[in-house]
């Protein structure tokens, strides 16, 4: 037989790709629906707030990868935070985390990260409300 090593290292660095892909593809998928549904109707009321709530809890899976990568740990303080403020909270959290000038370069990716997503997403829901206008 061979002798092989298990990593039983975590990937902490590839866990937070994947929450930031989750993120993405949520803000892309439910952007179109106030155009396909209508504005005030329950579908995308309830679009808005799944992505509202799922966008907070995913930037607190983000936040919890970092931490578990950098070796800090993340109170219930911090924990509360990034729940109810969100993108709000993880500026925060990089600038303390990271210290001022590698956390201003982290928020400075985060923020272009953060308007790409917005850019694709408005690009989706224009398109659902030009192809709803057309029919």
């Amino acid at each position: 037989m061979e002798n092989f090593e298990i990593n039983t290292q975590p990937n902490y660095s590839r866990n937070k790709k994947i929450v930031i892909i989750i993120w993405a593809v949520l803000m892309i998928v439910t952007a179109p629906a106030p155009e396909i549904f209508g504005e005030n109707s329950s579908i995308a009321v309830a679009s808005f707030y799944l992505t509202a709530i799922g966008s907070n809890f995913l930037v607190f899976a983000w936040c919890h990868y970092d931490s578990l990568e950098r070796n800090q740990t993340l109170g219930i303080g911090w924990r509360v935070l990034i729940i109810f403020l969100g993108i709000f909270a993880l500026l925060i959290y990089l600038y303390k985390s990271r210290g001022f000038k590698q956390g201003l370069i982290s928020i400075g990716w985060t923020l272009l990260i953060f308007l790409g997503i917005v850019f694709v997403s408005a690009l989706v829901a224009t398109t659902a409300d030009v192809i709803m206008a057309a029919k």
